[in-house]
């Protein structure tokens, strides 16, 4: 519930800059028991086991018709202080832009209500602050944005191949956003603003798991779909292209370099060198008298 009720705040706060719309998008076969005012519930049926959410992020985008996608967890929440400037910012920005805001991590720990029918309750300590001036870094090899620190144009969700969502379990995030930068077709637009809370409780979050095989797994599966899929973002393929050309010119250097080698270590070379040296000769006296004349003129 705290979710939904921080995004109706955020949405009344947003004014008239630009119009949030409202969605639940879920894998859930169980009925969910409630509706909330103003929001959109979409359900798909997956039959793979395991973690789907990459599956649904695509499916939301071929579903929902909006220019950007913002995705929060149904454990964050977000502040509402700031909706107003997102929603002119978003307003007076081109449709190729990807917003990047700041996020905060809280630690959250559940302390006793005292009888177990009672939903535990958790008392939040701010933790780690993800600046949005930092997404560049995200190139380095490491992801610097959480999911819900960026608003994704649509399209380049889109543009993300299929076979993508069927490997890459954990690092879905990192994917979107890795993608994105190397298109070379969206605008980085920083909103230095703090506008997500991020909850990190102590069972629950895939992100504590003690045990890094998955998230290495998939961290493997992303560079090796960067790397190797023909048609990838634009400006790795120019960086690939620009490697495989130099290698390509070095290789032609070596060559020459072989047959210049090869010609220096022949015998007729080394029997001409006396007339080489007599043709350098005769060619430096030529200089001088034709200098000297020159002069004397």
């Amino acid at each position: 519930m705290r979710t939904l009720q921080t995004i109706d705040a955020f949405v009344v706060s947003s004014g008239k800059g630009a119009k949030f719309s409202k969605y639940i998008v879920t894998d859930s076969s169980d009925n969910i028991d409630f509706s909330w005012p103003d929001t959109s519930i979409i359900r798909f049926s997956l039959a793979a086991a395991g973690d789907t959410r990459f599956k649904l992020v695509r499916l939301a985008a071929e579903c929902i018709d909006a220019e950007y996608l913002w995705f929060v967890d149904d454990d964050d929440w977000l502040f509402p202080n700031e909706a107003g400037r997102l929603g002119l910012i978003i307003n007076v920005s081109p449709r190729s832009a990807i917003f990047f805001i700041r996020t905060q991590q809280f630690r959250e720990v559940a302390f006793p209500t005292g009888t177990p029918d009672v939903v535990a309750h958790y008392t939040s300590y701010p933790s780690r602050v993800f600046e949005p001036s930092d997404f560049f870094d995200s190139l380095s090899g490491h992801n610097h944005t959480p999911f819900c620190g960026a608003i994704f144009p649509r399209e380049s969700i889109l543009e993300i191949p299929k076979a993508a969502i069927h490997c890459v379990t954990y690092f879905e995030d990192y994917l979107c956003i890795l993608w994105v930068l190397l298109s070379g077709k969206a605008t980085p637009v920083v909103f230095d603003a703090l506008l997500v809370g991020i909850s990190i409780r102590e069972s629950g979050n895939s992100i504590t798991l003690t045990d890094r095989t998955e998230w290495n797994r998939s961290l493997g599966e992303i560079a090796s779909l960067v790397c190797n899929l023909s048609g990838g973002p634009d400006l790795f393929s120019a960086y690939i292209k620009s490697g495989r050309q130099t290698v390509h010119q070095s290789g032609e250097i070596e060559a020459v370099r072989a047959v210049l080698a090869s010609v220096y270590a022949s015998s007729s070379w080394r029997v001409t060198r006396p007339l080489r040296v007599v043709g350098r000769v005769a060619a430096a006296i030529r200089r001088r008298l034709l200098a000297g004349a020159l002069k004397r003129h």
